[in-house]
């Protein structure tokens, strides 16, 4: 793809985000971004807290006017979800979750919803190496915003929460993915990085487990209902589910986004390595599949483009397709990113590709 310019991206006073310590920063560490669409602006979150922030497109190849932030942990605190249990189990003391492990966002194509997913990831306690990984329920948040009308949104719609997961890790848990389910996921267990949504039906691309050579995609689909507001939340109930593997050079799903029918795949390494990013297509079916799993023929995926990272950082972590100047245009955000693409500690300097 051809490089098309860059986005300046200023989050003013949002630039460190909730974590004071300096390589949390949010800057440093952002994890969705999805386009507003109509909305004229961009909505962005990082993998350290517990907002998504929304910034009003401006002139030029800037995107600045912090427009609203949205809280997510208290919208989820209010609808009775146990945001602020970091620990599982019923008796798992409370305390306000400085995390979420947000990993991705997604505006549905037909719908003012913005959709986000937490990581779902077990972690490895660090004072006992040998203790089995730990499941954290403040990074089990999926759902979604009504972002109709103006700000502030606070219609809300999530998976119903269990002291014991949700329905949707159950279905990241069993089957062909049940052999990874307790496995950390620096060990290639479960982690979500990315989410794309049509109406009542969303994808989730898993940076792990990488199953051989196969990255996995899940589809899920809740059951339809009444439209979340702000006084009655809507909570999603899981209608049935598909597990597609994928051929990706041996690559993990670190984004995913519609264009269109297609579905546009970010991948990259599972684990701690941040090189060996690409660009897939691939167009899923329009119905359901019958629960399970399936192998997407090497024939349905086509490799678009690579990106340049390092081992260490300036990975690509996430992407969404725009219009922009009055062209389509793919931006990609990096995770850990060099220096240069930092400006005055709040300014994030986004690539521009024309889109493929």
């Amino acid at each position: 793809m051809k490089k098309a310019g860059k986005m300046d991206i200023d989050l003013g006073d949002a630039a460190q985000g909730e974590n004071p310590e300096p390589d949390h920063a949010a800057i440093r560490n952002l994890s969705g971004v999805a386009d507003g669409r109509d909305l004229n602006g961009l909505f962005l979150c990082d993998d350290e807290g517990t907002m998504v922030r929304f910034l009003r497109y401006g002139g030029g190849d800037a995107v600045h006017e912090p427009a609203s932030d949205i809280a997510l942990a208290d919208l989820l605190s209010a609808a009775g979800w146990p945001v602020d249990r970091e620990q599982p189990g019923a008796d798992a003391p409370l305390r306000r979750a400085k995390e979420m492990d947000l990993e991705g966002l997604s505006c549905d194509r037909d719908l003012r919803r913005l959709w986000f997913t937490g990581s779902h990831t077990r972690t490895a306690p660090k004072k006992d190496k040998f203790a089995p990984p730990e499941l954290r329920p403040n990074r089990l948040a999926l759902g979604y915003v009504v972002t109709s009308g103006a700000p502030p949104w606070r219609a809300l719609a999530c998976v119903e929460s269990r002291h014991a997961g949700t329905a949707v890790l159950a279905v990241l848990t069993t089957g062909i993915l049940a052999p990874y389910a307790r496995l950390a996921s620096k060990r290639n267990g479960p982690d979500i990085e990315g989410i794309a949504a049509c109406g009542d039906t969303i994808y989730l691309g898993l940076r792990g487990p990488v199953i051989e050579e196969f990255a996995a995609i899940v589809r899920i689909d809740f059951v339809a209902s009444a439209e979340a507001t702000s006084a009655a939340p809507r909570r999603l109930a899981v209608a049935g589910s598909h597990v597609f593997l994928l051929s990706l050079d041996g690559k993990g799903v670190h984004d995913l986004a519609f264009d269109g029918d297609r579905l546009l795949i970010l991948t990259g390494a599972m684990g701690d390595r941040q090189d060996g990013a690409a660009l897939w297509e691939w167009s899923p079916p329009a119905t359901s599949p019958a629960s399970g799993h399936s192998t997407v023929p090497g024939a349905d995926l086509r490799k678009l483009d690579a990106f340049k990272g390092s081992p260490k950082g300036d990975a690509p972590e996430c992407f969404d397709i725009l219009e922009w100047d009055g062209k389509r245009r793919l931006l990609l955000v990096r995770d850990n990113p060099d220096d240069s693409r930092i400006e005055d500690g709040r300014v994030y300097r986004a690539e521009l590709f024309e889109a493929p």
